[in-house]
């Protein structure tokens, strides 16, 4: 655990607003994290009794800390959001030059949909290949140029286009950005207009196997109320597996590799598959809400500026379904950043700092990163006075750390 220790005095040190050095608590880090990752939390999933035991928790050890109100007079910001339980009604039905083909479900394709639809009807909506799905001004990359995929279902690559062509002069080459993320490819498809996006999933690429996602199928998604900041959301959205892929395009007439490769080379033009599909979901849909938990510490000299520790309280919760309890216990993802959040807190209250420290701890990162988008669209502190936002995530348990990004 000493590796993590150094991690954070590094966070407090490089952040030029005191000047006492700070003390951290190795043993005490590891109690709190023992604590998150317990099963008395039930795995800390979003709008359920995990949340209402884990955020009171939160809250006292903020007060314990000294920590003052983050929200007013309050340590919470409620986020409003709707639970969303999707069914796929049998499989996916592709139509090309009047002849079918079947994808099976969860073996060949996984999707849902975030619209607050009772039910969804896909039916015969055409197929567009665009590549990687990317348009980056700062990497020169425009997938959607010269193609309109306004009502149409888009297909794309998971990561980035230099990952397949280990081209390091694309983009980070190996290393995935967010163009890469699966989020990114269904905002981007979402911002043209498109009524669903289709990711094809290969294990490298992703860097998980397609075994996880079947896993994750039966669990609920998210969404935050229809905002006038954001798109609305896709129809449907999702993945296909890579044998699904390949009987896609081969069923388009066209060989599934030689287009990943062309997609990988600048210029690339997106490819009309001449492909239609159809599809029907069911949907169950809760509303209800989630919580941000705000800590502050007022600064000595500028206490209207502030800097921002973030970490994502929330995880996977519990599946009834799987043997044992069930409980996604969640230690590494996030329980390590929600432990340093708090030792944070307690450093930084040793010496107190010239400006503002906010301890933002947010709910549904696993969702799309909607409490840190709720919390952007909806700041407690005016963002042209928030200098900069520290976040971690899954932090080190052995060995130095080199995952500091800006």
């Amino acid at each position: 655990m000493r590796p993590m220790i150094t991690l954070l005095t590094a966070l407090v040190v490089g952040t030029p607003s005191f000047a006492a050095p700070p003390v951290l608590d190795q043993a005490r880090y590891q109690a709190d994290l023992k604590m998150i990752a317990s099963d008395h939390f039930e795995g800390r999933g979003p709008a359920s009794l995990g949340e209402q035991r884990f955020v009171p928790w939160l809250v006292e050890q903020y007060k314990a800390i000294g920590l003052k109100p983050g929200n007013g007079t309050s340590y919470t910001q409620a986020v409003p959001m709707h639970e969303i339980s999707t069914s796929q009604l049998g499989d996916v039905t592709l139509v090309h030059a009047g002849k079918s083909a079947v994808l099976p479900a969860k073996t060949g394709v996984i999707l849902e949909s975030l619209r607050l639809d009772r039910q969804v009807n896909i039916k015969q909506v055409p197929l567009v290949f665009v590549g990687y799905g990317v348009d980056s001004k700062v990497e020169r990359w425009h997938d959607y140029d010269g193609v309109d995929v306004r009502g149409k279902i888009v297909v794309v690559l998971v990561n980035d286009p230099g990952f397949h062509a280990n081209d390091t002069k694309l983009f980070n080459g190996k290393a995935m950005t967010y163009a890469g993320r699966w989020s990114y490819k269904y905002e981007e498809a979402a911002r043209r207009g498109a009524l669903g996006c289709l990711i094809v999933h290969d294990d490298a690429g992703a860097s998980y196997g397609w075994q996880v996602l079947v896993n994750g199928a039966g669990q609920p998604a998210f969404a935050l109320p229809q905002s006038a900041k954001q798109p609305a959301p896709l129809a449907v959205q999702g993945w296909l597996s890579a044998q699904a892929s390949e009987k896609l395009f081969k069923t388009a007439g066209l060989d599934f590799m030689a287009q990943r490769a062309a997609a990988g080379k600048r210029g690339f033009k997106a490819v009309a598959l001449n492909t239609t599909l159809s599809v029907k979901l069911r949907q169950k849909i809760r509303k209800t809400e989630s919580q941000n938990v705000l800590g502050l510490i007022e600064g000595s000299e500028k206490p209207d500026e502030v800097v921002i520790y973030s970490a994502h309280w929330d995880h996977l919760g519990k599946d009834p379904a799987l043997p044992g309890d069930g409980i996604y216990n969640g230690a590494l993802d996030n329980g390590t950043g929600v432990a340093g959040l708090l030792e944070l807190g307690r450093a930084f209250q040793q010496a107190r700092p010239k400006r503002s420290v906010l301890m933002l701890a947010v709910t549904l990162e696993e969702a799309l990163l909607l409490g840190s988008r709720y919390y952007a669209e909806n700041p407690v502190f005016p963002l042209n006075k928030t200098l900069a936002n520290l976040n971690m995530d899954a932090l080190p348990l052995i060995g130095p750390s080199k995952d500091v990004v800006a």
